[in-house]
């Protein structure tokens, strides 16, 4: 009969141990709700710095089209935006070697790692106006994705198609975090010109929406790791009165079959 107790005392405390509460699984909670988060420094979002590896897309348009044809990276077929699509960029990009520069057409190479995207079409505006006259230039960067990846719902490499992002939209874009995902410790691996850098927060934190983990740049990865309690799986309520009803079922067999 000990033994019996014991095992359902067991099954019990691995029950309860599988349990995930609220405050591990919701987002953007006061910091005065968790004991266990880091305080986080306000920051203003920085706009994404060029370097190389990097591929732009560059696009030249004017009122009259053959002078701006001259200037594209593929000088066939029509640049109309009706017809461009996601395998058509490819032949509209620039790579940015490792010297940090791109090879224009007529113009020859140009410096563009270090500089924003920004500084980049204004600088080539510039030299392109005495080619191309009342020209408009389009400037974005077509290597433009974010990969997420561990306890998240549909990991992979996820493109980017706004000017900003967000932490909570890329995630999004990986279909939320499972729900044994470690909300308190996600990891984002990010390339600097002093090499790759690790950084860690807590998504339960309302403080992270002000403060540099909260705007991702491109080429970020997002790792988030599994808690523990997941050896049964529950991921509600009903699983764990599924498993506690089962043990007791058992333990009641147990003690009619002794007796």
């Amino acid at each position: 009969m000990k033994k019996t107790l014991l095992f359902l005392i067991t099954i019990i405390m691995l029950t309860m141990s599988s349990c995930v509460t609220n405050k591990k699984l919701n987002y953007l909670q006061s910091p005065e709700e968790l004991k266990d988060t880091a305080s986080y420094t306000p920051a203003n979002a920085s706009p994404y710095i060029l370097r190389p590896g990097d591929e732009l897309y560059i696009d030249v348009r004017a009122l009259y089209e053959e002078g701006a044809n001259a200037f594209q990276a593929n000088q066939n077929g029509s640049r109309t935006s009706s017809t461009m699509t996601s395998s058509s960029v490819y032949f509209y990009t620039y790579p940015i070697y490792e010297d940090g520069t791109i090879d224009y057409p007529f113009i020859g190479r140009i410096k563009v790692a270090g500089l924003t995207m920004e500084e980049v079409r204004e600088h080539l505006s510039n030299e392109l106006e005495e080619y191309v006259q009342g020209m408009t230039l389009i400037v974005k960067l077509a290597s433009n994705y974010v990969n997420v990846l561990g306890e998240v719902n549909n990991p992979g490499r996820k493109q980017i198609t706004t000017e900003k992002l967000n932490l909570f939209e890329a995630i999004a874009l990986a279909g939320d975090l499972a729900p044994y995902g470690k909300r308190m410790e996600v990891k984002i691996i990010r390339e600097t010109k002093d090499g790759p850098v690790i950084k860690t927060f807590d998504m339960r934190n309302e403080e992270i929406i002000n403060s540099e983990y909260y705007w991702i740049q491109p080429g970020d990865i997002i790792y988030v790791s599994r808690i523990k309690g997941q050896f049964f799986k529950m991921d509600s309520f009903t699983d764990i009165l599924t498993v506690f009803s089962s043990s007791l079922s058992v333990l009641l067999l147990v003690i009619s079959i002794t007796n």
